[in-house]
């Protein structure tokens, strides 16, 4: 397991939540009073502002990702659904269509960080539209294991990167352009 905060129980997060499987979104439900330590204002005051609405905010930082907070402590709602429909903790989360506020149970995969690694966008600095492949003193260059190879067109280039990326099981999505 890495070094993320683990979430709450299933039983804890049901709890909490009602998960719409389309859409991907968490609602808060009425919480039991033990979630408030039995304290029955704390308790009451809650429960009359929060069920039925959307759980979470996205904060300035990290726009794509909505953060809930649960008992005075942060988690991601990708990081909560995953665990609600697929009952166990996940290690990182792909956002397997590249979406990252597309939270549909079906879009989100556990996968190690070296895996999640190889379903990467493009990204906005990338001067020659394929991941991977870049301009070396006039020519194209690849990276391989920490060597650079050149070749002298940029389709060769894409096309041999394209090769290395399936034999090492980059995903299908890797360099795409980013969805917003």
């Amino acid at each position: 397991m890495t070094n993320i905060r683990e979430l709450p129980s299933v039983e804890y997060l049901n709890e909490c939540f009602s998960l719409n499987e389309e859409t991907g979104i968490l609602y808060w439900k009425n919480r039991p009073i033990k979630h408030f330590n039995y304290d029955k204002s704390i308790y009451n005051n809650w429960n009359s502002r929060f069920p039925g609405k959307i759980a979470g905010s996205r904060q300035d930082k990290i726009k794509e990702y909505r953060r809930i907070y649960i008992d005075g402590l942060a988690f991601k709602e990708h990081r909560i659904i995953f665990k609600i429909f697929f009952k166990e903790e996940p290690e990182y989360i792909d956002h397997i269509n590249g979406k990252q506020s597309d939270n549909r149970p079906i879009n989100l995969r556990s996968v190690p960080m070296a895996e999640n690694n190889r379903n990467m966008p493009i990204g906005k600095n990338n001067k020659s539209g394929f991941l991977g492949v870049h301009k070396r003193n006039n020519k194209w260059a690849i990276s391989d294991s920490g060597k650079e190879i050149r070749f002298n067109s940029f389709d060769e280039a894409v096309k041999y990167k394209i090769k290395l990326n399936e034999e090492k099981g980059y995903h299908p999505n890797h360099g795409r352009k980013k969805i917003a």
